[in-house]
């Protein structure tokens, strides 16, 4: 899985799972299903956009139905095997690719695309810190880990490591959003990045990612840690790609021509 893009799950997976959400349903019937087929199809043509005056023309019998229905996918619950195939085979979060993806996301939130509170292309599995940091009462548009595309093969993603004054350095993540030429998703990637708060999410994990690098390597000069880093580095890109947080911070220490290594070695 590379950071920020997900398999986009087959649609008619979700089409499907209508039928069971209506056997469980006291308010659904069989013939409603072709409403809200559409109104998925329509979601996964766009991308994973749909407007919210298409949203609202659905009846609202349905709506109320759809968003009931969703926390029968709970674990244990009748419709629990809905989370569980889009959980499988994700292992960190797509967003900051650091905590464990314990919860599902409605990329368009619940609360204003009730029908598509179980449409399985509407719902991201994400950590709880990046969840939580979405507001649903910001329309702001936020990256769709299905459907959204960000490059694997240039750099958008930097770490720059300054040293500080008293010794020690800090690092300070920047996005050059220019290579996102697409405007749409440019905004995207500005909004996730800024909303999840994703420097201060990197920023805490630093330490003990370097400190699992660097400790007791024997490495005396930064000239010693940014050969050994190089080849960290080639590891770290094959593993997690070209934009992961990880990764950026290796580059930065490899390309800081200011670093010394007693500063690296007061850092950790």
């Amino acid at each position: 899985m590379m950071m920020w893009n997900l398999p986009k799950p087959d649609i008619q997976l979700s089409i499907d799972e209508i039928d069971d959400v209506i056997a469980r349903s006291q308010v659904l019937s069989p013939t409603d299903k072709g409403v809200v087929e559409q109104l998925y199809h329509e979601y996964d043509n766009g991308s994973g956009v749909i407007t919210r005056q298409r949203h609202d023309q659905t009846d609202q019998r349905i709506q109320g139905a759809m968003k009931t229905a969703y926390p029968k996918t709970y674990d244990g619950a009748d419709l629990s095997y809905i989370r569980a195939r889009l959980m499988n085979g994700v292992y960190k979060c797509p967003i900051c690719s650091i905590g464990l993806p314990s919860t599902l996301d409605h990329v368009l939130p619940q609360s204003k695309y009730k029908a598509l509170s179980v449409c399985g292309n509407n719902l991201v599995p994400m950590c709880r810190d990046c969840n939580s940091e979405k507001n649903n009462e910001d329309d702001r548009p936020m990256l769709h880990p299905y459907y959204d595309r960000l490059p694997i093969d240039r750099r958008f993603l930097y770490a720059e490591v300054i040293p500080t004054a008293l010794g020690g350095v800090s690092f300070v993540f920047r996005v050059d959003d220019q290579v996102l030429t697409d405007p749409v998703l440019r905004e995207k990637f500005n909004n996730t990045f800024d909303k999840c708060e994703l420097d201060k999410a990197f920023s805490r994990e630093l330490v003990t990612f370097l400190k699992d690098k660097l400790y007791k390597r024997g490495l005396y000069t930064i000239d010693d840690v940014k050969r050994y880093i190089a080849g960290e580095l080639d590891r770290e890109k094959e593993l997690n790609g070209l934009n992961h947080w990880k990764v950026a911070v290796l580059y930065g220490i490899i390309e800081s021509d200011r670093l010394a290594v007693e500063d690296l070695i007061q850092f950790l």
